[in-house]
C-alpha cells in the first residue's frame, strides 16, 4: 500500500475488489438454495465483509483529526441510505406480498432495529456505530486503538449485556470491530513494521486457500465438532477459526491488489474507479439482483450466476450514474451532496 497521506489509490482498488465480491457472492447465494455448500460462496463469505471493515479502519486513521467536526456529514452519509433503502425495501416487499399497512410497517422497522441485517444495509449501520464510538473516544481524549480494543474485549467476553444478541447491531459490531481495529493499527504502524507486515501478508496469501477449506457459514468445521467440548468452548474455538479465516483472507486480498498493480495495471485502474462508488453499489445492487434472478431462469447454475452478476453490476452502475445527477436523490439514497 502507498503511504502518503493523500487518497490511497490501492485502497480504492481494494474497495473495488471487495464490492465485486459482495455482488458476486449474492449472485451465488440467491441463484441456488444450496449456496452454503458452494465453495466459491464459502470463500467469499469467509472474508469479504471483514475486508470492508479492515478498509474502514485503515482510512479512519488518515481522517481521525476530522472525525469529530465531520461526524454530522458522516452520519448523513451512512444513515440516509440505511433508512431510505429500508423504506424502499419495505414498500417493494409489502406491495409484492399485498401486505401494505401501518401494522406491517411497524413490524418491519421493529425487526430492523432488533437486527439491522434484517432487510437492512447493516454494514452502514455498524460503521455508524463505530464512528460514534470513535467520536466519543476522541472527545474523552482516549487513544483510539486502546479504546476500541477494550470495547472489543468487553463485548466479546459478554461483560456488557444486551437484551438480544444483535439488538441495534451489537452482535455484528462484536464480530467486525476487530477487523476495523486491525485496519487502523495497520495504517498507523505500516512504516514502522513494513517488513514484518510484508512477511505476514504473504503468509496470509499462502495459508488462506488452506484455512478456508472447512469454513461454513452456519456450522463449525468437523475438526472442532469432533473435539466433543462444551457448547460454549466449541463456539469460542469456532469464532477464533472464523477470525483466522477473515484475517488471512484480508491479507490475501491485499496481496492480490499489490500483484495487480504491478502485473495488470489496467485491471487495477478499473477496480480503483469501482472503489469510488462502493457505497452506492452496496445500496442498490440487491434490487437489480432480484430482477435479474427473475429474468435469467436458465438451469445451468454457473451460467445463471454469471448472467445475474454481470447484468446486476452493469445495471447498478447505470442507475447510480443517473441518480447521482440529481442532488436530491444523491442525498436521500446515497447520503452525498455535490461538491461546490
Amino acid at each position: 500500500m502507498k503511504t502518503e497521506e493523500k487518497r490511497d489509490a490501492s485502497i480504492d482498488a481494494l474497495r473495488g475488489l471487495a464490492i465485486l465480491l459482495v455482488v458476486f457472492g449474492h449472485s451465488l447465494q440467491y441463484s441456488n438454495t444450496d449456496f452454503d455448500n458452494n465453495i466459491l460462496f464459502r470463500i467469499i463469505y469467509s472474508f469479504h465483509m471483514p475486508l470492508f471493515m479492515f478498509i474502514s479502519g485503515y482510512v479512519t486513521f488518515f481522517g481521525q483529526d476530522k472525525i469529530v467536526p465531520g461526524f454530522k456529514k458522516r452520519a448523513i452519509l451512512l444513515l440516509f441510505p440505511f433508512f431510505s433503502w429500508a423504506v424502499v425495501t419495505f414498500f417493494v416487499n409489502a406491495v409484492m406480498e399485498d401486505r401494505l399497512s401501518w401494522h406491517q410497517a411497524e413490524i418491519f422497522f421493529n425487526n430492523l432495529i432488533k437486527s439491522p441485517d434484517n432487510n437492512g444495509l447493516w454494514f452502514l449501520w455498524v460503521i455508524f456505530l463505530i464512528s460514534g464510538i470513535v467520536v466519543l473516544l476522541k472527545i474523552c481524549k482516549i487513544k483510539l486503538e486502546i479504546g476500541l480494543a477494550v470495547l472489543w474485549v468487553l463485548l466479546n467476553f459478554d461483560l456488557i449485556k444486551w437484551p438480544e444478541a444483535n439488538f441495534l447491531g451489537i452482535g455484528l459490531l462484536n464480530y467486525h470491530l476487530l477487523y476495523f481495529l486491525m485496519g487502523f493499527l495497520f495504517c498507523k504502524t505500516r512504516n514502522q513494521y513494513k517488513k514484518v507486515y510484508t512477511i505476514f501478508l504473504y503468509f496470509c496469501a499462502v495459508i488462506f486457500p488452506f484455512s478456508i477449506a472447512y469454513w461454513h457459514r452456519t456450522t463449525p468445521p468437523f475438526f472442532i465438532s469432533e473435539l466433543n467440548l462444551s457448547a460454549g468452548t466449541t463456539t469460542d474455538i469456532w469464532l477464533a477459526y472464523k477470525y483466522f479465516c477473515g484475517i488471512t483472507g484480508t491479507g490475501f486480498a491485499i496481496i492480490v491488489i499489490s500483484c495487480l498493480n504491478k502485473l495488470a495495471p489496467t485491471i487495477s485502474e478499473k477496480l480503483k474507479k469501482i472503489g469510488l462508488i462502493t457505497l452506492e453499489i452496496y445500496a442498490i445492487h440487491y434490487y437489480f439482483l432480484m430482477i435479474m434472478l427473475a429474468v435469467f431462469t436458465v438451469q445451468e447454475y454457473s451460467l445463471r450466476v454469471l448472467l445475474v452478476f454481470s447484468f446486476t453490476f452493469l445495471s447498478s452502475m447505470l442507475i447510480i450514474s443517473i441518480m447521482k445527477k440529481s442532488p436530491l436523490t444523491s442525498l436521500v439514497f446515497f447520503g452525498q451532496t455535490k461538491k461546490k
